[in-house]
């Protein structure tokens, strides 16, 4: 097992009465708040409407900033940035899902450090400002996915060369996370769906981002909350209300990237470099572009990582590699997540500029992902051309 240094919120308030228990903390931030959301989900999910009546009852002045997108864009981070300045706040709520998030760390770092987000990003061209700073957040999640609440990282896209690129620090951990499970009954089949890819592939990659046996207890963790996932899911698409399966579900987001699952392991994160750039460019959702990654990139760790591949079908569905990839592939359609993105606009003018855009940002300048050679521009083009269909 390697060292690790593990950081994560002053509080986690899980459950059906986390905001009361919010309730008994959020004074402490301070008397200025800015509320960063998107249009929908902070509204449908009733998240909003509590947050508000909690500080009417702290008499903490607010001020709503709900312009956040899915993939959310570095001129409209820089622009919340500028308000939370002007307003004076103390400290951001953020409500909604990981572009929510994501956006709420870019203002935070951005009121506190001065410039605009993208000083702060490393585009493989220049280097990067440092995070000095940022302002509190306090993420309350409406969809099971990114984790982003229990995490310092962050992904922009900038808005003109549409490249999507992470950023993080430890400055940028929200301070509270408050996890109510509710909050996720109003999301759409479709992003439930996205949002469970997209917490498999934070479990899948530190697995199989490397090819040393790090940690039994990692990858006893790692299985346990991918098997959790996938027999919840199609629970909750089934019936959208169901309070356990979709507890279930939210805290295994939560967990797969708070570092927990994945400690003492130092497996990278392949198949996010592999995405960020099909959805920067096109703007489909994350979790969407993830879930047609999965099966090329199995394939691909059959050729260069075979034994930890083995491993992981063994821990998951008892099966060798090319049933396991079998069984994924009939789990992803049985919850209706896409096989290809070519309905989405991936096509074959496009995947050398995927694949420029990700040795670019995501090699460290060695020309090849993590520690996979095989994993050049030819390699990434080869996976890229699989979900053409």
């Amino acid at each position: 097992m390697l060292d690790f240094t593990l950081k994560l919120p002053e509080y986690v308030f899980f459950g059906k009465n986390s905001m009361e228990k919010l309730k008994k903390q959020i004074g402490k931030f301070g008397r200025k708040t800015l509320i960063v959301t998107g249009k929908s989900s902070a509204i449908k999910s009733g998240a909003l409407d509590d947050i508000i009546t909690i500080l009417k009852e702290k008499d903490i002045k607010y001020r709503i900033f709900d312009e956040i997108m899915s993939n959310p864009i570095d001129t409209i981070i820089d622009k919340g940035g500028m308000i939370s300045k002007e307003i004076g706040a103390n400290f951001l709520i953020t409500i909604g899902g990981g572009s929510v998030m994501d956006a709420a760390k870019g203002i935070a770092v951005v009121h506190s450090n001065g410039g605009k987000i993208w000083d702060y990003i490393y585009d493989g061209r220049r280097s990067a400002k440092k995070i000095k700073k940022a302002l509190p957040v306090i993420a309350i999640p409406t969809l099971a996915a990114s984790g982003s609440e229990l995490d310092g990282g962050a992904v922009i896209t900038n808005e003109k060369t549409k490249e999507k690129i992470a950023f993080g620090s430890f400055h940028t951990i929200p301070k509270i996370a408050v996890l109510n499970p509710i909050y996720t009954f109003s999301t759409p089949k479709d992003y439930t769906a996205y949002g469970a890819a997209d917490i498999i592939s934070h479990l899948t990659e530190p697995f199989l981002g490397t090819r040393e046996e790090n940690s039994g207890i990692s990858d006893q963790l790692i299985s346990s909350l991918i098997r959790i996932v996938m027999k919840n899911l199609p629970k909750v698409l089934k019936k959208p209300e169901d309070y356990n399966s979709r507890a279930e579900i939210m805290l295994a987001s939560s967990l797969a990237l708070s570092g927990i699952p994945s400690i003492g392991t130092k497996g990278t994160f392949i198949m996010h470099y592999l995405e960020h750039p099909i959805s920067g460019h096109l703007n489909i959702p994350h979790g969407k572009g993830l879930a047609a990654i999965f099966i090329p990139y199995f394939k691909a760790m059959k050729e260069i990582n075979k034994k930890r591949l083995e491993k992981y079908f063994k821990l998951i569905f008892n099966s060798d590699i090319d049933e396991g990839i079998q069984k994924f592939e009939v789990w992803l359609k049985n919850n209706f997540l896409p096989l290809n993105l070519s309905e989405d606009g991936v096509n074959e003018n496009n995947i050398k500029v995927f694949a420029e855009d990700c040795i670019r940002i995501s090699s460290s300048g060695k020309g090849y992902l993590g520690e996979f050679r095989e994993l050049d521009k030819i390699g990434i083009i080869e996976i890229y051309r699989q979900l053409i269909g």
